[in-house]
């Protein structure tokens, strides 16, 4: 056949190599691992012999399900200036996935290469073959929408009811384990070459890698399922244990934890517990008689002790323990010695209480959870009591806490009296009169309850006293003995009471009155010393101190305060001194003046110390006159001190002149 002359023939386009994914498990299938779906992949395309970097570049991909199946652009074209030439047969493109991931599915891409037209892609000439991309995010036994959970293993050689002991595993050698076939009736979660299954034998009904028992990298799943035995040597605690399997596909998907099937296995000796020790109830325990647990019990804290039993496994047993028929409490870490101790449990406590007045039995038990098997200890038996006799605490309040439904006390002295929570100097020595208006809820007084009263920070016990009356809101009231204020000193003393009953050994709290005691409260101290008498035993010229030379001259007498262990360090002092004057024609007086020896040292409370008193601005007002002196302070009782009286007579003259050598003149 001959050709016409000038005729031509258009080659054929060219055809590109396939593309291909970096991250694909197999280019055959082109299937990524499930985690790079929502990151993107990396894909190797395939450019033409005679490619220029001027040149443009795009990907398409499409469903080839769809129909028809219909190319889309996944990249759009792209110029290759960023490569230096000659632009080598294999580029790479990342490729980011779509917000939220690549979907699930089988595709095919294909890069698309142009010519390059005043700055646009020319005619898309040359496309490769299309190259396959896979993407699985969806596990076995799932479908996209939901995940179920794989079939149920089977004990082989350990029908139900088998016990896994040491002669089970003597005989059998271990466990064999059927994993069944996939039997899942919807594609994306149906078996498929590649999955792999994971045999976990545990305690507990989730995957956990410290009981996985088969290969970490996990065991080649058939279409008719699988096998696994479980050596005797990997079979080792005791318990209540279950076995479960995951599948993961080629992708990375794992499924669900199949349904489960379990077995006691018992390797250990049942361990034999022993009832709880209650350091606050010990009876029996070394004759104890004590079983009973107060409200004192429950404001310390009840802790009981779980003690060493027969049996025991260290690093497994696990406890919980019950008060009377309330819910097991929180479960222990493994043991790891003994005692194991239960504290801060009065949630649990308050609740087993449910009589209203008086104690109540109450067992108190715990269990081992060896592996999932339980142990159930012997009771303990307390007798529990959080009542009180009184109007019944709110229930919003701790046992033991203060009671609002009680009135505070009232307090009055027997002179100051109306004067209310006050008591004075002139109320020494009487009795102190306490009224109580009484409480008006249930429980209602009654003959048989009694007050004890409570005076000062160290809360001193005093009672019991009856009720006067028993009528609701109105005033009982009783007298306590002046000794009690007195032993607490002066200032604000703290007042509170308790009501009791023949009911319960429990005391009902009220709360606290502030009684203010304003030097009330006295006691006597050793009287001041005159210091440097004359021989007449008199306090005069003589007895005089001088500060030095100087006209007149400066002149003090000296007055000794003696040691006592009661005065107080950095306590004042106050010293008073009195004189009169008996020389005809002068004022006769008195003349009184506080002097202060400020802040007692250890030398002052150990030795005594001296003051001095001044002749000229004090003293030298008498002639001559009797003289007396007393001091005051607050001593270590908080009481005031006050001293004896110290008098002697004073003679601050000569017949015409002061001590000074001053002239007398007379007024």
């Amino acid at each position: 056949m001959s050709r016409k002359r000038g005729s031509t023939t258009a080659p054929a386009p060219l055809v590109l190599a396939a593309p291909t994914i970096v991250e694909a498990l197999d280019d055959a299938t082109g299937l990524i691992p499930a985690p790079v779906a929502p990151v993107g992949i990396n894909v190797q395309l395939t450019t033409g012999s005679a490619s220029r970097n001027t040149d443009w570049m795009s990907i398409e991909i499409r469903d080839p399900g769809a129909i028809p199946p219909t190319w889309v652009t996944l990249v759009a074209p792209y110029q290759l200036t960023a490569i230096t030439p000659p632009v080598p047969l294999i580029i790479n493109r990342f490729v980011p996935a779509p917000p939220p991931q690549f979907r699930h599915g089988f595709y095919e891409l294909r890069n698309t290469q142009y010519r390059n037209q005043a700055g646009i892609p020319g005619a898309p000439f040359d496309s490769s073959n299309p190259g396959a991309f896979r993407v699985d995010t969806i596990a076995p036994y799932a479908v996209e929408s939901s995940r179920e959970q794989p079939t149920v293993p089977v004990f082989v050689n350990a029908p139900p009811g088998t016990v896994i002991n040491n002669a089970f595993l003597i005989s059998e050698g271990g466990l064999e384990i059927g994993i069944p076939p996939n039997t899942y009736p919807s594609q994306p979660g149906q078996f498929e070459a590649g999955d792999r299954f994971f045999v976990y034998f545990s305690p507990v009904m989730d995957p956990r890698p410290e009981h996985l028992v088969s290969d970490p990298l996990g065991i080649p799943m058939l279409p008719t399922g699988g096998t696994f035995f479980l050596p005797a040597a990997q079979i080792i605690l005791s318990g209540l244990y279950y076995i479960f399997y995951t599948i993961r596909d080629r992708a990375g998907n794992v499924s669900r934890p199949s349904f489960n099937d379990f077995r006691t296995v018992t390797l250990l000796d049942d361990p034999t517990p022993l009832p709880v020790f209650i350091p606050l109830a010990p009876a029996p325990r070394n004759g104890s008689t004590d079983d009973l647990l107060d409200i004192a019990d429950y404001k310390q804290g009840i802790d009981v002790h779980i003690e060493e039993y027969l049996d025991h496994a260290i690093g497994l047993d696990k406890f919980e323990l019950q008060w009377g028929t309330e819910p097991y409490g929180p479960q222990t870490p493994e043991l790891s010695g003994f005692d194991v101790i239960f504290s801060s449990m009065n949630d649990a406590i308050k609740a087993a209480y449910t009589a209203t007045l008086g104690p109540q039995t109450v067992s108190v038990r715990y269990r081992i959870d060896r592996n999932g098997v339980l142990f159930n200890s012997p009771d303990k038996t307390v007798r529990l009591d959080l009542s009180v006799e009184g109007p019944v605490l709110p229930g919003t309040l701790e046992p033991g806490d203060v009671n609002p439904e009680l009135q505070l006390a009232q307090v009055y002295g027997a002179i100051s009296n109306p004067e209310l929570n006050t008591l004075r100097i002139v109320d020494a020595d009487q009795p102190v009169t306490i009224v109580i208006p009484l409480w008006t809820v249930a429980a209602a007084p009654h003959a048989n309850n009694r007050f004890f009263l409570f005076w000062g920070v160290a809360k001193e016990r005093v009672g019991p006293f009856n009720l006067s009356t028993l009528t609701p809101g109105a005033n009982a009231t009783f007298d306590i003995p002046w000794d009690v204020v007195a032993r607490h000193g002066n200032g604000s003393q703290p007042v509170s009471y308790v009501v009791t009953g023949p009911g319960t050994t429990n005391e009902n709290p009220s709360g606290v009155t502030d009684v203010n005691v304003i030097d009330a409260v006295t006691e006597t101290l050793q009287a001041a010393q005159f210091r440097h008498l004359d021989v007449n035993g008199e306090w005069s010229c003589v007895s005089l101190q001088s500060r030095g030379p100087g006209a007149p001259p400066l002149l003090f007498a000296e007055l000794f305060i003696p040691a006592d262990p009661r005065l107080v360090l950095n306590n004042d002092v106050t010293i008073t001194v009195t004189i009169w004057s008996e020389a005809f024609g002068f004022p006769p007086g008195p003349f009184t003046q506080d002097f202060t020896h400020p802040s007692l040292s250890q030398s002052d409370v150990d030795n005594g110390f001296i003051v001095e008193i001044p002749y000229g601005a004090f003293l030298k007002q008498s002639v001559f006159g009797p003289c007396e002196v007393t001091y005051s302070t607050v001593v270590s009782s908080g009481a005031t001190g006050n001293s004896e009286l110290a008098g002697v007579y004073s003679v601050f003259s000569n017949p015409e002149t002061f001590c000074d050598g001053m002239t007398i003149v007379r007024p």
